[in-house]
């Protein structure tokens, strides 16, 4: 007895009938850039693990802040934190100090860290957009 195997595969022609814009969202989807900053009453956070908020920013193609919104880290152990960090695909992460493990644990999720960095939160985000935020920078 032969059983018929059904395909699943969708053509570019079949996908521009399901979504005719699909080229554009993916485009788009594809050069946003999303950064994270660890942060206490509005500076970046002492510590990565020990960070009340967490500021995720989303960058058009142009570098421009396309969403930014404050989630409540608080009650978050490291490891909930990378996770929730490899969730919202965030590619840089600014904080102020970390241990060794959760920096690997970043690594992993390939997550570019900005570490030991201290000063305004916007203006880190600033910095860090244009180019010229380092590991270990004071600002203000």
């Amino acid at each position: 007895m032969r059983i018929k195997q059904e395909s699943r595969k969708y053509s570019f022609s079949r996908l521009n009938q399901i979504f005719p814009n699909w080229h554009v969202i993916w485009t788009v989807a594809v050069n946003m850039k999303r950064i994270a900053v660890c942060q206490f009453k509005g500076r970046v956070s002492p510590r990565f693990n020990h960070s009340a908020e967490l500021l995720m920013v989303t960058l058009n193609h142009s570098r421009e802040v396309e969403e930014r919104r404050v989630i409540s880290t608080a009650t978050l152990n490291p490891l909930e934190l990378t996770d929730l960090l490899a969730l919202h695909q965030i590619e840089i992460l600014i904080c102020g100090g970390i241990r060794k493990d959760c920096q690997q644990m970043l690594k992993k999720k390939s997550i570019q860290l900005i570490d030991n960095v201290i000063g305004n939160v916007d203006d880190a985000l600033l910095y860090c957009i244009e180019g010229r935020l380092k590991p270990g920078d004071v600002i203000n």
